[in-house]
């Protein structure tokens, strides 16, 4: 065998356990192949520019309440531990809302501003009496409502010596019920011992 056709095998042995070039090399390759097209293809059309992306929001949606039932509640005083459980939703999302949304705290203020109206509406009723009714007068709401509205008291206040009496006497009637209580108290003790 003559060099040039050891040279031949040599070559072709060498092709066979050749390692491929690294992937990178590859890409590389099949880019410039994809570049070199040839010119006759008509120029691509243009894209519009695509409006940027919003990233789309994590977790659940946003919980719809009808706000006229979050103002029949406020109307009927609910907590928000209650009005959660009538939305089916947790206390802290109702919280929530009423913190950071004013028309749904809105509408429970004004349900309870319309509760609060009704209630002062019944209780100057019931206070004053409606003849048409036949409602009497309540003379016990009207004292109420005098120490609620008005800032009424009812102080009690003696003057002169005869307070210290008055207040002496209200003192012995005092020990008196002591003394009794004490005394009756000690008997039951005493009987209930022996029995036992």
């Amino acid at each position: 065998m003559n060099a040039a056709a050891i040279r031949q095998i040599t070559d072709a042995q060498d092709k066979q356990t050749a390692t491929p070039p690294p992937k990178s090399k590859r890409k590389a390759k099949k880019k410039t192949a994809a570049k070199s097209t040839p010119r006759d293809k008509p120029p691509a059309k243009r894209k519009a520019k695509a409006k940027p992306k919003t990233k789309a929001k994590m977790g659940r949606p946003r919980i719809q309440f009808d706000l006229a039932v979050v103002e029949g509640y406020g109307s009927i005083n609910c907590t928000y531990e209650e009005m959660a459980a009538l939305f089916g939703t947790n206390d802290k999302t109702i919280a929530d809302r009423m913190q950071n949304d004013p028309d749904f705290s809105g509408a429970y203020k004004t349900g309870l501003g319309k509760r609060r109206a009704g209630l002062r509406r019944r209780q100057t009723v019931v206070a004053m009496g409606d003849p048409a009714r036949n409602i009497a007068p309540n003379p016990a709401m009207l004292i109420w409502l005098g120490k609620q509205e008005l800032g009424q008291t009812e102080k009690v206040e003696s003057v002169g010596a005869d307070a210290g009496e008055d207040l002496a006497a209200v003192w012995a009637v005092i020990k008196g019920w002591k003394t009794k209580f004490h005394n009756g108290s000690s008997k039951r003790q005493a009987s209930r011992s022996t029995a036992g």
